[in-house]
């Protein structure tokens, strides 16, 4: 069984069940027996899935670079360059084909064939990426993790105060790398 099919997804024309259409990202359950999941069972906290799909056949380093080089990521990059953690496209294609192992304040990425875990530098946050083939399209899978405050007090305040951008922001990435995959 697909991960997919907790829900039918709703297409970017507000239709349901159109197979001639590929889907808008989707909020879906974290999917069990992920790196994200075991990452959330380990450490608790926060873990959040968005799903969608894309036509043929995506190996996850060419979703990994179209996400870290989207244009809206890009912005998420020079912010992340003014407080003095610089990357490039080059740093995202290399962590996207697994020759390095850190990009901006990401570090120690987890790695299957399938998956990716990139750990923030303080640890406080991961982010997910999962292709999952099928015969004519790929579902791509995009997740973050938050780590609970260490006194064991909740999910920390700037989180519970950013969770609605959070949830926009998140979609926005995904819709973004699978456009860059579209065109392709």
């Amino acid at each position: 069984m697909s991960h997919t099919d907790t829900a039918a997804p709703i297409y970017a024309d507000g239709a349901r069940n159109n197979p001639c259409r590929f889907p808008m990202p989707q909020r879906i359950a974290v999917p069990p027996g992920t790196l994200i999941a075991a990452q959330s069972e380990r450490i608790g906290g926060f873990a959040d899935t968005f799903v969608t799909r894309v036509p043929g056949q995506v190996p996850l380093s060419d979703y990994v670079a179209a996400f870290y080089t989207s244009p809206i990521f890009k912005a998420e990059r020079l912010i992340l360059r003014l407080a003095g953690h610089p990357s490039t496209d080059d740093d995202a294609i290399a962590v996207a084909q697994g020759t390095k192992d850190s990009f901006a304040i990401w570090r120690d990425p987890i790695r299957t064939q399938t998956e990716l875990l990139m750990r923030e530098a303080s640890g406080a946050t991961a982010s997910w990426f999962m292709v999952e083939p099928g015969s004519e399209e790929t579902t791509l899978y995009f997740g973050s993790h938050v780590r609970p405050k260490g006194n064991g007090s909740g999910m920390p305040f700037l989180f519970k105060v950013l969770a609605g951008f959070h949830n926009v922001y998140s979609h926005a990435l995904l819709s973004a790398a699978a456009r860059r995959l579209r065109a392709k």
